[in-house]
């Protein structure tokens, strides 16, 4: 079974990127992205979104180790990683055994299948509510 931050990894090593590739194209230290593999830190929703896009992969895999259904993936899900660098084991029923529950699973699979409009949407209502309320 993998985890998110194994996942990362499989998927920029097939894209055979360093972390310093990735963390260039995604605006971030390369620290950062050595957290994220490490598991020291998870990634933003927005990072997930931004490195499944860099690395071709879909972002609800990316998260929960899921192929997401009808979801059409340039990677070929029967090559292993390392055979090309467009390729990425896509694993089935793989559980994310790490902190997200069940819910929070189904909702991130809810968001990813949101275009990329509604997504922003999204970040900026949760954005607007996690700001102080203003009191007059």
């Amino acid at each position: 079974m993998s985890t998110l931050q194994q996942r990362i990894v499989l998927a920029r090593k097939a894209r055979k990127l360093s972390q310093a590739n990735l963390a260039e194209r995604l605006g971030v230290t390369r620290t950062a992205c050595s957290h994220w593999e490490t598991g020291r830190a998870k990634p933003s929703t927005k990072h997930i979104e931004k490195i499944a896009e860099i690395l071709a992969v879909d972002g609800h895999w990316l998260i929960s180790g899921k192929k997401r259904r009808g979801f059409e993936s340039p990677l070929n899900p029967d090559n292993h990683a390392g055979n090309s660098p467009t390729t990425v084991v896509l694993e089935s029923q793989v559980r994310y055994q790490q902190s997200f529950d069940k819910e929070t699973l189904a909702i991130a699979g809810e968001y990813f299948a949101l275009n990329e409009r509604r997504r922003k949407l999204v970040r900026d209502l949760l954005q607007a509510l996690r700001a102080p309320s203003k009191v007059n």
